[in-house]
């Protein structure tokens, strides 16, 4: 046997720093350099092991397998860590993905995603529970969302977003404008992808005649213009200023201080019906209403010619849609011939009798 000769060792090995190790095969010294040593993880026998370095040449060739945090039960998985050096230099821990024990029992886990905030401090922002339930925005381990998609905060979609099935929202809608919209509120679109803005909903103003003094009788043969005493009605004063009679308008009727389109009602009705007398009516009563914007006739809303044999009340009603601009003043005007005065056979219009003399107006904002 060879003299052996051992040297006392004066510093202690650097594991992370050293050039060669030496072994033996036999009799025969082996020298094993650090890329001995690093191929041998991959190839020794039971491997592949992790490799010392990985990346598009030198890639992962089993999986990377974690161990769970403890014997359990109900216990989670360890964690792959990502380590970064922030703005000042400094390390940190930029991000961890690790599972938790779910309530989804026996065998349930939820995954979950971690990364660093700008205070360095780790927070939970992807939550995926073992019920396919997704959190996005900021979780607290354990406390897993409860929907199938979960946002906290705002969300913002670039393209179309459907919905099969209810869609429930527990907090304020905000429309392109910043609005969250009222009660009574619906949400419209702005077209050619603008977005969405809140709308009352058809807001209207109503206007009639109301209390017992009816409205006083008018010239035969004459427009007039159809007068009322009240506002039953006003869900928008933005939108409605109701001009009744004395008010401060050039004409009878509701202006509107927006443009839009509009849908309008009109219902006039009148003859006679204090008893003991009912007029008798011979054919020849005739009864018009149009609509009118700033006292100029637009549209013949009904002619009604009085049939013969009947007696007490004749209707005239009409509707339809007209694009009005800020300042309009939108009312009826009224026409008959055939008319007569005198108590218990008057024609058109008939006074001091609201229940079948009322005249009203009802003015929708649709756009």
């Amino acid at each position: 046997m060879a003299n052996i000769k051992f040297s006392q060792f004066t510093t202690e090995t650097d594991i992370a720093n050293f050039d060669d190790i030496v072994g033996y095969a036999g009799a025969v010294n082996t020298r094993i350099t650090p890329a001995n040593l690093a191929s041998s993880l991959i190839t020794l026998s039971g491997g592949p092991y992790l490799p010392l370095t990985a990346g598009s040449g030198v890639p992962l060739t089993g999986d990377l397998n974690l161990a769970a945090t403890g014997a359990g039960p109900s216990v989670g998985s360890q964690a792959v860590v990502f380590n970064g050096v922030d703005d000042t230099s400094s390390a940190v821990v930029a991000a961890k993905i690790f599972t938790l024990d779910s309530t989804a029992n026996p065998a349930g886990q939820d995954l979950i995603f971690q990364n660093a905030d700008d205070a360095g401090s780790l927070q939970t922002n992807i939550y995926i529970t073992a019920f396919g339930q997704v959190g996005i925005g900021s979780f607290t381990p354990g406390s897993p969302p409860q929907y199938g998609l979960d946002v906290v905060g705002n969300a913002n979609f670039s393209s179309a977003v459907g919905f099969d099935d209810t869609a429930t929202f527990n907090n304020a809608v905000i429309d392109q404008g910043g609005n969250s919209g009222n009660t009574g509120f619906v949400l419209k679109s702005l077209g050619g992808g603008a977005g969405i803005e809140w709308k009352q909903q058809q807001p209207g103003c109503q206007l009639k005649i109301s209390g017992t003094t009816g409205l006083g009788n008018t010239t035969d043969g004459i427009d007039f213009e159809v007068q009322y005493n009240a506002t039953i009605v006003n869900d928008d004063p933005t939108i409605f200023t109701p001009q009744l009679i004395g008010g401060g308008g050039p004409n009878i009727g509701i202006q509107v201080l927006q443009d839009g389109r509009y849908e309008f009602f009109a219902r006039y009705s009148t003859f006679d019906i204090l008893q003991p007398g009912l007029p008798n009516v011979d054919g020849t009563k005739f009864l018009r209403i149009v609509a009118a914007v700033n006292g100029v006739k637009q549209c013949i809303l009904q002619d009604l010619i009085v049939p013969t044999a009947l007696n007490g009340e004749a209707n005239v009603t009409g509707g339809g849609f007209m694009d009005l601009v800020a300042g309009d003043i939108f009312g009826i005007i009224g026409f008959h011939t055939g008319a007569t005065g005198g108590a218990g056979n008057q024609g058109f219009p008939v006074s001091n009798n609201a229940l079948f003399n009322e005249p009203m107006l009802w003015l929708v904002k649709i756009d």
